[in-house]
C-alpha cells in the first residue's frame, strides 16, 4: 500500500473510533445525569432486592412520587427461573408508614419472567420515612424496602 492510502486508512479507522466513543459516551451520560437527577428530585433512591439466579427474583422498587396523600412506585420484577404469574402483587405487598399498613391500590399483573409496573398507594403517609414488605417471592420469604 502506498503513503496516502495507509494515511486515508488510519484516518478512517481513528474517525469510525471517534464516532463510536461520542455516541457510546453521549447516550451514557444524559441517563446517568436523568437518574441522578431523579434521585434528588423524588429523594428516595431505587432499591434492589434478590438475583436472577436459578430459583430467585430480582425486584427493584423507584419511588416516582411521593406525597402524604400518594406514593406511587415503579416496581420490576426480573427472573430466568421463576414464573411470576402466581404472584398478586395487590395481596402480597404492605406499605407500612405513620404506624399504619396500607395495600397498594393499583399493582401490575406480573407474567412470565421479566414484568414491570407502577405500584400505588393512597393513605396518609410520612414523607420522609417508610417501608414496603414484600413476601412470598422466591428466594426471599420476606424482602424489607425502606427509605
Amino acid at each position: 500500500m502506498t503513503k496516502g492510502k495507509n494515511n486515508i486508512l488510519i484516518y478512517s479507522v481513528g474517525a469510525i473510533l471517534v464516532f463510536f466513543l461520542f455516541f457510546t459516551f453521549k447516550s451514557y451520560l444524559p441517563t446517568r445525569q436523568l437518574e441522578e437527577e431523579h434521585n434528588q428530585i423524588s429523594g428516595f433512591p431505587p432499591i434492589l432486592t434478590g438475583t436472577t439466579e436459578d430459583g430467585d427474583v430480582a425486584i427493584e422498587l423507584k419511588p416516582l412520587e411521593v406525597s402524604k396523600s400518594l406514593i406511587k412506585m415503579e416496581v420490576s420484577a426480573n427472573t430466568h427461573s421463576v414464573d411470576l404469574s402466581p404472584f398478586n402483587l395487590k395481596e402480597i405487598i404492605t406499605l407500612a408508614s405513620n404506624g399504619k399498613e396500607f395495600n397498594p391500590v393499583s399493582a401490575p399483573q406480573l407474567s412470565g419472567h421479566h414484568a414491570a409496573g407502577e405500584l400505588i398507594f393512597e393513605g396518609d403517609f410520612n414523607q420522609e420515612e417508610f417501608t414496603i414488605i414484600i413476601k412470598e417471592i422466591p428466594l426471599v420469604n420476606e424482602r424489607i424496602f425502606s427509605w
